[in-house]
């Protein structure tokens, strides 16, 4: 069993019903701090929630950051500060995933 799609509202991550049984991703939305708003940019290739940033246009104190925050830097609007999800992939050295025809070739019981 693969992850699920990404969600298609915030709303869907209180009560995650993509799922056997319903998950909460969060406790509330929260605020945008730049904005003290709930109303966020989504980021939805596929009409699914992939990422969110601020409204907020305003020129970042920070220009330079950590090798990790790479794609922050050079921005000009807090706005351009974009957060997507990386694309799940497994772990390295986790098994290949079964597939039916590898179940058809175990017999419980040993018969053949």
């Amino acid at each position: 069993m693969g992850a699920p799609n990404p969600p298609a509202t915030l709303d869907d991550l209180l009560q995650d019903k993509r799922f056997p049984t319903p998950v909460p991703h969060l406790r509330r939305l929260w605020r945008d701090p730049m904005t003290n708003s709930t109303d966020w940019v989504l980021v939805k290739p596929g009409g699914l929630i992939t990422g969110i940033h601020t409204r907020h246009t305003g020129e970042p104190l920070r220009n330079a950051h950590e090798p990790r925050d790479a794609t922050l830097s050079g921005t000009t609007a807090y706005s351009q500060w974009v957060f997507e999800a990386e694309p799940a992939t497994a772990p390295p050295n986790a098994p290949a995933a079964a597939t039916p025809a590898d179940n058809n070739n175990a017999i419980p019981g040993g018969a053949s």
